[in-house]
């Protein structure tokens, strides 16, 4: 096959030619052997109906180099499959697609083709070619009186690489405005923990006064009592009031303490215990089933503190001055509501590490009506509750590593113990 009868003649790779790849030009050549060769050029006669797909197959690349004078010089390279005479010249593309001629750079071609076994192609330039922006030069070839554009960047990829960043823009100016946003809350935060710590801020999230048994460890209460007070809640515990709590009783610091923390809408946390549920058990026995005054058989701390619950209930308001607290690891028999001892019955309660966003809700006070104080407050609140949790997790982590020292320091004594026994019966033997 070849490319007009002045082409080179190339083997077909099979004997089928697609319908949109047969040109004017195209000529075949037939031989047996050694035979001389024969030639038809079968379409010739049919230019003007073969002529679209010559056109079709045609392709103009282009480039955009400098002479070495430094002259801008606009490279074109067309590959056709066929000889064709042509006129072109350079245009300007425009915005709304229309590409005007850039003036005095018309030009014949194409009168030197190179031809191999796959493409057939002529070349040419537009030296000193200037262009406010030389990626929109394009060519234009007028071949048969159909004009044809070829443009190094199509306007059509222009839009579409439009389509394709515009997004990415708006993606980036969207996160730019959160991090803003979120950069703003945090200074929002700071700025309203000063404000409310310069301003006094138990009165804004609250009053705490923290109850607890005799028997449960000091450290642990106080280390819970540091925590909420780290959280911006004003405090009180008999164990960091010992002076007062000595002139005035346990029984009179509690009721003024009581009275405190009602007036400012705080609340009282009963941290429970094994001995606390033992107590308040025996406290509803001594005074609803033997009808006898509880005071006589203790008058500490916690019993004033279940004197209090006991006449908040007969009034029908326990759960508005108490709060129920529970560390995890203690191992109480409070599964259910039937198991709470009958005085405590009713009473909120909350777990903690795991209910610590329960009881902050509980105990604060703050209830923004406007949208930025409620952000703030939620921010807050999620701060204070990982504090809280993590805080509790800690002591709770200590107090299992101070029970198993104690109890291996009790089975080394304990086999101290019976070693000293085993060697008292050898030597009595």
């Amino acid at each position: 096959m070849k490319r007009g009868r002045e082409g080179r003649c190339s083997l077909m790779p099979n004997n089928i030619i697609p319908l949109e790849s047969i040109t004017y030009c195209m000529c075949l050549q037939a031989w047996k052997n050694d035979s001389v060769r024969a030639e038809i050029c079968p379409f010739e006669q049919n230019k003007t109906e073969f002529n679209a797909n010559v056109l079709s197959n045609m392709s103009v690349s282009l480039a955009h180099i400098k002479t070495n004078d430094g002259e801008p010089v606009l490279s074109w390279n067309l590959t056709a499959p066929c000889r064709i005479r042509a006129e072109s010249w350079p245009c300007q593309l425009e915005a709304d697609g229309k590409c005007t001629e850039v003036e005095g750079f018309r030009q014949k071609c194409c009168n030197d083709w190179t031809e191999n076994s796959t493409v057939l192609w002529a070349s040419g330039k537009f030296v000193n070619i200037r262009s406010q922006n030389h990626q929109q030069l394009c060519v234009m070839l007028k071949v048969d009186g159909k004009i044809v554009r070829y443009c190094q960047h199509p306007l059509e990829r222009q839009y579409w690489s439009l389509l394709v960043l515009l997004p990415l823009v708006l993606l980036c100016l969207t996160a730019f405005g959160v991090l803003r946003l979120v950069n703003k809350l945090k200074w929002s935060l700071s700025e309203w923990d000063r404000m409310c710590h310069s301003q006094g801020i138990q009165d804004m999230r609250g009053q705490v006064l923290l109850l607890h048994s005799s028997a449960t460890d000091p450290q642990l209460v106080c280390k819970l009592g540091q925590l909420l007070s780290e959280l911006g809640f004003r405090v009180f515990l008999d164990l960091w009031n010992q002076t007062e709590l000595g002139s005035c009783g346990p029984a009179a610091w509690l009721h003024s303490k009581l009275d405190h923390i009602q007036k400012h809408g705080g609340k009282a946390l009963l941290v429970l215990s094994p001995s606390t549920l033992q107590r308040a058990e025996l406290y509803w026995n001594i005074a609803v089933e033997r009808q006898s005054n509880p005071a006589t058989y203790s008058s500490d701390m916690l019993a004033s503190a279940l004197g209090c619950i006991f006449a908040d209930r007969k009034k029908g308001c326990g759960a508005q001055r108490f709060v129920l607290v529970q560390l995890d690891f203690d191992e109480l028999p409070i599964n259910e509501e039937h198991d709470m001892p009958k005085l405590l019955r009713g009473l909120l309660l909350y777990k903690l590490p795991s209910q610590s966003q329960g009881l902050l809700m509980e105990l604060c006070l703050e209830n923004p009506t406007n949208v930025s104080g409620k952000l703030k407050k939620m921010w807050w609140m999620r701060k204070a509750q990982r504090k809280l949790a993590q805080g509790v997790q800690n002591i709770l982590s200590r107090v299992r590593t101070d029970s198993m020292l104690t109890q291996s320091d009790l089975l080394s004594l304990d086999m101290e113990d019976t070693e000293e026994i085993i060697i008292l019966k050898n030597e009595q033997h």
